[in-house]
């Protein structure tokens, strides 16, 4: 028997809007050509410099129709996380930003997964869960045949 480990990250299924925008962008985006793409892009990038510079923090109550959690969040963020990837970092050029935005809405096969359903495939497998891990867009597991 052959031991070892496998590793993946697939995307994950977000807030109701965030989805909504990432799938209309896609496909807007999905048969122009890299600098036409890319260029299509810079206004996102500018939104989320803009929402960074303005440092507001909110308060949001849960809005379970949207998929939304209660909490406090930069402004920025909130909309980064539930309405649209916005991607700004002021450690990083504005042209390694449009990347990063660019590289967020380019891939053309982008299936999302819940973390019920990445355990399934691992457990059917007859694996065992070593590490998983969570976050707003994706979801990382680690397992093994022990």
């Amino acid at each position: 028997m052959l031991d070892g480990e496998i590793a993946i990250y697939v995307y994950k299924k977000k807030a109701t809007m965030l989805e909504y925008a990432d799938d209309v962008i896609r496909l807007k985006i999905a048969d122009l050509e890299y600098s036409e793409a890319l260029e299509s892009i810079k206004p996102i990038t500018e939104l989320g410099k803009i929402l960074t510079e303005l440092n507001i923090k909110i308060d949001v109550p849960e809005i379970k129709l949207l998929d939304i959690p209660e909490g406090q969040y930069d402004l920025q963020r909130f909309f980064y996380h539930f309405f649209l990837k916005c991607y700004w970092n002021n450690e990083l050029s504005r042209n390694e930003c449009d990347v990063i935005n660019y590289d967020w809405y380019h891939p053309q096969l982008c299936s999302r997964h819940t973390h019920d359903e990445v355990s399934n495939w691992i457990t059917d497998a007859g694996l065992k869960i070593q590490h998983a891990h969570e976050d707003h867009y994706g979801i990382t597991m680690r397992a093994s045949k022990n």
